[in-house]
């Protein structure tokens, strides 16, 4: 019997990124729906939150799951969730102490949940900056300026549910959080780029399939010659993403 390849067949990214368009054509509105929202500010407490109408409009004009919360009681408390948008003052309270802050939560969330999307959302200081410019390890983070905000929707340019939408396309868009992930590969891990491939491959072929089993096997080939840290946690992200990827698909 002749030897079978892994791959019989190969898949690029340009095959999955147009396989992801037809499906976004055919049904955007349905797929957004399934992208689970979750906003952690501590003014939902006493109403003060600056962007309630915005919320009801992404809610009920493009049906989107949103859930607020003040803050977590643990980190649990993000598990369901797929794009997380947190404040900075007066969150992280409830976990870390009264001295903590949206920085410390979002620190906590992405080491248990690196694979999910993430944004920063508050009035830009120097520590945040800081935080957006150092924290490039694990995932993207985004950082909006409330303030920043606050302006554009009286002024009508970039508002608060433009970019909540945005960020809902990211995080369904495996080919963007692919690329995200390879970055890191190359800069963080010693994988050979022939390994590399082989993994992208894979990558693509679970999602065009509709099965997960092509990338599992082919990480756990490559992490059992590999270093392991943070080599593990871009595998554990990347699966995570094509296991998401699929589940949303497999609704519509």
């Amino acid at each position: 019997m002749p030897f079978l390849p892994f791959f019989s067949k190969k898949y690029t990214l340009q095959d999955l990124d147009n396989y992801i368009r037809v499906k976004k054509e055919v049904a955007r509105s349905q797929m957004e729906s399934k992208c689970r929202i979750l906003i952690i500010d501590d003014s939902f407490e006493d109403g003060s939150y600056p962007f309630d109408e915005q919320l009801t409009s992404l809610r009920n004009q493009y049906n989107l799951s949103i859930t607020a919360k003040s803050d977590l009681e643990n980190l649990y408390d993000a598990e369901a969730y797929d794009l997380i948008i947190c404040d900075n003052q007066g969150i992280g309270i409830k976990i870390y102490g009264r001295f903590a802050s949206g920085l410390n939560l979002l620190k906590g969330l992405i080491e248990k949940y690196p694979h999910k999307n993430y944004v920063l959302c508050s009035n830009v200081d120097v520590n945040i900056n800081n935080f957006a410019n150092n924290q490039k390890d694990l995932t993207r983070v985004k950082v909006w300026s409330k303030d920043v905000l606050a302006d554009n929707e009286r002024r009508g340019a970039d508002s608060f549910s433009e970019k909540v939408r945005a960020e809902v396309d990211y995080t369904l868009d495996p080919v963007a959080r692919w690329k995200m992930i390879r970055r890191n590969f190359i800069s963080k891990t010693n994988i050979s780029l022939s390994a590399l491939a082989r993994l992208e491959d894979a990558y693509v072929q679970s999602i065009m399939l509709n099965n997960p089993s092509y990338y599992e096997r082919a990480s756990r080939r490559i992490s059992s010659t590999s270093e392991p840290g943070s080599f593990s946690v871009f595998l554990l992200a990347s699966k995570s993403i094509v296991e998401f990827t699929i589940s949303i698909l497999s609704l519509l």
